[in-house]
């Protein structure tokens, strides 16, 4: 017996807000590198957005990783 899953029901959106006081401290990186790890390997998404504003920089290169 297969299987058949919508994939609309595997997609998830993940959102980044960081009070000043702590950003340039790698909170962030290791935060998302987490959620996206768990969101891949133990909910079995299989696709995970983030919408980045361009203009900030530093949080738009945090998608841009390997894990």
């Amino acid at each position: 017996m297969n299987n058949l899953r919508k994939k609309e029901d595997f997609i998830a959106e993940v959102g980044l807000d960081l009070c000043k006081d702590y950003w340039g401290k790698g909170l962030m990186f290791e935060t998302i590198k987490e959620v996206i790890l768990f969101g891949f390997v133990q909910m079995v998404l299989d696709i995970i957005n983030a919408t980045v504003d361009p203009k900030n920089e530093r949080s738009f290169k945090l998608f841009f990783f390997h894990i």
